[in-house]
């Protein structure tokens, strides 16, 4: 079993192997600390970012972006105005309209309004899990990747009363020509069971409130 620890801010780590996550790669996002409410991260609070050359650092800056709530890392995890999120049936059913062209300016509204009602230091955390047969190569610019994702988020709209969130984000990712950088082309949400509240909801409530 290998796991993708959680780093250090500027220092990267090989994955070591420990036991619990039976044959899974984790990554766990983590922070905590109070509950005061914020402005979003200027576009400017990206310095952190790290070149992500491989598909573990990306999902670093990923880990960086939620753990922040930094919403310029986080739109820079994406590959740009073709990414497509397809949300979990579920939800999709129940928002008639709001996923049907879901693409990164709603990717980056729905966030945005997220960060706005989280604290700097709220306790959000992301561990996602996938074993090595999960990971497949699409082409060798092209990679596909399903987690199982668990995510705890703890924001000041009472309104949405939910704060963890489980199932499968099925990830495509590429590498951008002449950067060399991994990005999130494409996002399918599941659920793992119907009693489950998923992403899909989250992003639904905040671009829409």
């Amino acid at each position: 079993m290998t796991v993708l620890p959680l780093l250090p801010r500027f220092r990267m780590h090989r994955p070591s192997r420990v036991g619990r996550w039976g044959g899974g790669v984790a990554v766990l996002l983590l922070a905590g600390g109070c509950f005061n409410v914020r402005q979003p991260e200027p576009a400017t609070a990206s310095a952190e970012w790290l070149p992500a050359t491989q598909a573990e650092i990306l999902l670093e800056n990923f880990q960086r972006a939620i753990q922040q709530v930094n919403a310029a890392t986080y739109e820079r995890c994406f590959v740009g105005p073709s990414f497509q999120f397809l949300p979990d049936p579920m939800v999709a059913a129940r928002t008639p309209g709001i996923f049907d062209q879901w693409r990164l300016d709603q990717e980056r509204a729905y966030f945005q309004r997220l960060a706005s009602r989280t604290s700097a230091a709220a306790g959000n955390s992301l561990t996602l899990t996938y074993p090595p047969q999960n990971v497949s190569f699409i082409t060798t610019d092209s990679q596909l990747i399903q987690a199982t994702y668990r995510l705890r988020l703890f924001q000041q709209d009472t309104a949405f009363k939910q704060s963890s969130f489980t199932g499968t984000a099925r990830l495509t990712l590429v590498r951008r020509a002449g950067q060399n950088e991994w990005k999130i082309a494409a996002w399918q949400d599941t659920r793992l069971d119907p009693a489950d509240h998923v992403w899909s909801e989250v992003k639904a409530y905040f671009f829409t409130h």
